[in-house]
């Protein structure tokens, strides 16, 4: 059933890239990079620890024309490169981003170039497609200085990986809000968060259970090229899961750049 479930949403990825689907003519944006450091690795959506110490974690993410953006990400430890340990890993994106009816949409492709053979596209590697569908954004107000934005949004992922993969198949299902706060242009701060409960279905060879998923970073903008992502708080919660699972928080933060 899983791989099944994966056939049809991968299928409605390619109707979805075939549709006529509006077209900015806006240019796209610079490329952006952006590197952090956390005191440890998690998956958010899986509330699942890979790695207790600190990582260095790197993307470097080019747009192009239609709403589409192919983003390279790489995480390691601070220890010998490519040893083998869940600190190293290199993830491969293409995302569309776009908007039908009231919606805004995006779909994403993503290969896991995951620990035990990094760069060589190894039999322990897998993939996933995410389906995001949020409505508009509301403005809830202003309150002196900070105008605060609400985003509802449904979120649905598959896994699978490869053949030689001790890791399973599986789908995570997630429902949540979106929350943005802005100061004053000239002070060019936000505070982003992301709150989410959904359901794993048994991705990644773990049991199914419930999750619940935070992401809180403040982000502070220096000259429209340069941020600052201080602090950055990202955390997870599993509930019913009959495995090793528990709550996982990670923090850090970092610095981007618009070329």
């Amino acid at each position: 059933m899983k791989k099944i479930g994966f056939v049809l949403c991968a299928l409605t990825a390619v109707c979805l890239f075939a549709l006529p689907l509006p077209i900015s003519a806006e240019e796209p944006p610079n490329p952006t990079a952006t590197m952090k450091v956390y005191d440890k690795y998690i998956s958010n959506d899986m509330a699942q620890r890979f790695y207790n110490k600190p990582v260095i974690q790197s993307d470097i993410c080019v747009y192009l024309p239609g709403g589409f953006s192919f983003d390279f990400w790489y995480s390691a430890g601070f220890n010998s490169a490519l040893d083998g340990d869940f600190d190293d890993e290199a993830d491969y994106t293409l995302t569309w981003d776009g908007c039908i009816s009231w919606a805004n949409l995006t779909t994403e492709l993503q290969y896991w170039d995951l620990h035990h053979e990094v760069m060589s596209l190894g039999s322990e590697d897998g993939f996933s497609f995410r389906v995001r569908v949020a409505g508009p954004k509301i403005s809830v107000g202003r309150f002196h200085y900070i105008s605060l934005g609400l985003a509802p949004y449904v979120e649905q992922k598959f896994v699978q990986m490869l053949d030689g993969s001790s890791s399973g198949d599986g789908s995570l299902s997630f429902a949540g809000l979106l929350v943005s706060c802005n100061d004053k242009p000239d002070l060019s701060l936000s505070i982003n968060s992301d709150v989410a409960v959904g359901y794993d279905d048994g991705a990644f060879g773990n049991s199914s259970a419930g999750i619940l998923r935070v992401k809180y970073a403040w982000v502070w903008n220096f000259g429209g090229q340069m941020s600052v992502v201080f602090p950055e708080i990202i955390g997870s919660q599993p509930f019913g899961n009959n495995d090793e699972r528990e709550r996982e928080i990670m923090a850090g933060g970092g610095l981007s750049y618009q070329f």
